[in-house]
């Protein structure tokens, strides 16, 4: 044989396992996604001949990716023995989702089904809220986070443990992932969370923007749920924003994008509130309660409109969902603002606002969908389509996380 035969011979075999690898992904994603099922099933949804179906699934049984979940009943005009039932077995591997918050910690640990078997949330009641965080208290979180989840992933026979660790935080990530500015956590800045996180857990890690991740379960599981873009945004004076484009956070050439705070309107919109973020709050659940709107909020919904439509004009969203302390201090502000848009965008563009769904959980929950897809991807050697749902495991009973819903109900 000469080389050119050799080449061909190559080419010919590479794409064979490739195959190999895309019916194997094909197989598993649909006994995840569709509960215990027949092969006839798989193959008429994979568009696989039953035969290979039968392959791929004998190889993910071997693997422990599958197994029997039982006989289908026959009926009364099927004749010969019921078929076979198989599941995708779940807890062939986890992952962990952790968020770092001001004075909390979420963590969520999950079976590569997307069952949620581990929750915890963590508050430090020594840090001053109105202090930033040293490195200290950073080390010290982390450490934490390490040692639960070490502590947390079963392991239980055929499992091949941890697969992924993700980690979300507030601040500004560079393009390699390393924290370039956060308020709350200056002992983060020049962190690179992931590579720690790589090196002391020995698994594949990411860190996300809070906001993007944020984005990311709003639009899987919460109210962004069919819209291919959106913007996700604080409804606060120094508006932050994530930015959806086709389900997935758009970053910009620095991974900058979305931090409309950027923008000074100072010398145009004064915030009455600089520095009284609390005077802020009240003033918003008194108005709920029934107070006036001062004229402080009026100048804050400006404030707020005008940060909103710069977004709205330039992205061309479906809908701005808006989240965050003051709407739920008070909801009616996004009434308000819906109100106020028009004086700031010309009539022939108008801007949807929605309230977001999920609440303090989305961050951690976009995170665990972001590393469950990515884990997913690795174990079966092929790329997966997004995982469709959450769902929990009996013991997973903390009142935090009523937020994540059975399949049948995935809004908060």
């Amino acid at each position: 044989m000469d080389d050119a035969d050799g080449a061909r011979g190559l080419t010919r075999g590479g794409r064979l396992l490739e195959l190999r690898k895309r019916s194997a992904a094909l197989t598993a994603q649909f006994l995840r996604d569709n509960g215990p099922v027949v092969l006839t099933d798989v193959a008429a949804a994979t568009g696989l001949s039953r035969p290979t179906v039968m392959d791929r699934v004998g190889e993910l049984v071997e693997l422990g990716a599958a197994d029997v979940a039982g006989k289908r009943v026959a009926t009364s005009k099927e004749s010969g023995r019921p078929a076979m039932r198989y599941r995708f077995r779940g807890e062939i591997g986890y992952v962990a989702a952790v968020e770092i918050g001001k004075r909390s910690t979420h963590l969520l640990v999950s079976d590569l089904a997307g069952t949620v078997v581990a929750a915890r949330r963590w508050v430090d009641e020594r840090i001053d809220p109105d202090a930033p965080a040293s490195g200290e208290v950073v080390d010290a979180r982390l450490e934490e986070v390490w040692s639960a989840i070490a502590a947390l992933v079963p392991r239980p026979e055929r499992s091949a443990g941890l697969l992924g660790v993700g980690v979300c935080l507030q601040g500004l990530l560079g393009a390699d992932g390393v924290v370039t500015r956060s308020t709350d956590f200056p002992g983060l800045i020049g962190v690179d969370v992931a590579g720690r996180t790589r090196e002391k857990l020995g698994v594949p890690a990411r860190v996300d923007h809070d906001l993007a991740a944020a984005g990311v379960a709003e639009h899987r599981l919460g109210a962004a749920q069919g819209l291919a873009s959106f913007v996700l945004a604080t409804a606060w004076p120094t508006v932050a924003a994530s930015l959806m484009i086709d389900g997935v956070p758009y970053g910009g050439a620095e991974n900058r994008a979305g931090v409309m705070y950027r923008m000074d309107l100072s010398s145009l919109l004064p915030n009455p509130y600089a520095g009284d973020d609390a005077g802020l709050l009240r003033d918003l659940t008194d108005h709920r309660a029934g107070a006036p709107l001062s004229t402080g909020l009026r100048a804050v919904d400006d404030l707020i409109a005008v940060q909103l439509a710069a977004a709205g004009a330039t992205l061309d969203p479906q809908a701005v969902l808006l989240l965050g302390p003051a709407v739920e201090a008070d909801p009616g502000v996004i009434d308000r603002l819906a109100e106020r848009l028009p004086a700031f965008v010309s009539a022939d563009f108008p801007i949807e606002l929605r309230r977001a769904v999920l609440g303090p959980i989305a961050p951690v929950v976009g995170t665990l969908l972001r590393t469950l897809d990515e884990a997913s991807s690795r174990f079966f050697e092929d790329r997966m389509s997004p995982i469709p749902r959450l769902t929990r495991a009996a013991k997973v009973t903390d009142a935090w996380l009523e937020g994540i819903r059975p399949e049948e109900s995935q809004r908060a």
